[in-house]
């Protein structure tokens, strides 16, 4: 009876010696990169920034891109085409939206320029701080999140004599409390007065616009009459804000914080590994990129 062929690769077949010769040409050349890197940040920023870089490539998204590039020199050698361009694409992906450089650029590119007030400037009549600035700890504390500022900023306002009142706005989607009720706690408690504080709701920013619009059309009581209003949002989100106010033909004075962006960031090698706040920061841009698109 004739012997059967071996379906599956011994060590001295040739498509075990090419899986051996790949995989050491991709651990090759995937090393020297990354060792180049970390020579290159250890060269022009000192031993500490190399310890934070090691750190980096030690995090998810260092290893991901590591293993993707690893994969993509691998699958070339083997002369696999489609695979190898997956993996580059999965590396060019995660290279490009989790460098500093490229998040702070495309966050510049949304952010509305920070606002000059004048201290003998008429106070305003009212200002506007949109909800996302706020949220709720597990023991039912008020706290400011990442783009708190919008409340601080608002309470710097109404103590520097620059605004009559203060309106809070959003609605959660959940069962928390609501960012206006969030807004309001936080204000108070930052010594600005109950009776000139106002709720407005809204789920997102096109209708937290639509209820505002409501609102100046009939205003609860107590509320002033007439004069300027300010819109204080986070920088990168104004540019929608303003333009879903223009929609609903209310006229804000817009008040930027939050700035998330740097246009001295220079571009040093340890900001070429990836890394999360970039990542945050670029997904935020794109998200907000798309909100714009669909007008909410």
């Amino acid at each position: 009876m004739a012997k059967q062929k071996n379906p599956y690769p011994t060590l001295g077949s040739r498509p075990t010696v090419g899986f051996v010769r790949s995989f050491f040409v991709a651990m090759f050349m995937t090393s020297l990169l990354v060792g180049s890197l970390l020579y290159a940040v250890h060269r022009t920023e000192g031993p500490f920034a190399l310890e934070r870089a090691l750190t980096a490539f030690a995090m998810p998204l260092g290893v991901v891109s590591v293993l993707a590039l690893a994969g993509a020199v691998y699958c070339s050698s083997q002369g696999t085409r489609f695979p190898s361009l997956v993996f580059l694409v999965i590396f060019l992906t995660i290279a490009t939206s989790s460098n500093a450089k490229v998040a702070s650029m495309a966050m510049q590119s949304l952010e509305w320029p920070r606002a000059r007030l004048s201290p003998d400037m008429r106070p305003f009549r009212c200002i506007v701080v949109l909800g996302g600035g706020v949220s709720v700890a597990h023991d039912g504390v008020a706290e400011l999140g990442q783009d708190g500022q919008r409340i601080v900023r608002a309470a710097q306002l109404w103590h520097a004599g620059q605004t009559e009142s203060i309106i809070c706005t959003g609605t959660s989607i959940r069962d928390d409390p609501d960012p206006s009720t969030t807004g309001r706690e936080l204000l108070e408690s930052l010594g600005v007065p109950a009776d000139v504080i106002f709720e407005v709701a809204g789920e997102n920013t096109a209708r937290e616009m639509k209820n505002l619009a409501d609102f100046f059309r009939s205003p609860d009581d107590g509320f002033p009459a007439a004069g300027r209003v300010g819109l204080i949002t986070s920088a990168f989100h104004m540019k929608r804000a303003m333009t879903l106010a223009k929609g609903r033909e209310l006229e804000f004075m817009p008040i930027s914080v939050s700035f998330r962006s740097d246009p001295k960031l220079e571009p040093l090698p340890s900001r070429m590994i990836p890394g999360a706040k970039p990542c945050e920061t670029f997904s935020l841009a794109f998200k907000e990129q798309l909100a714009r698109l669909v007008g909410r």
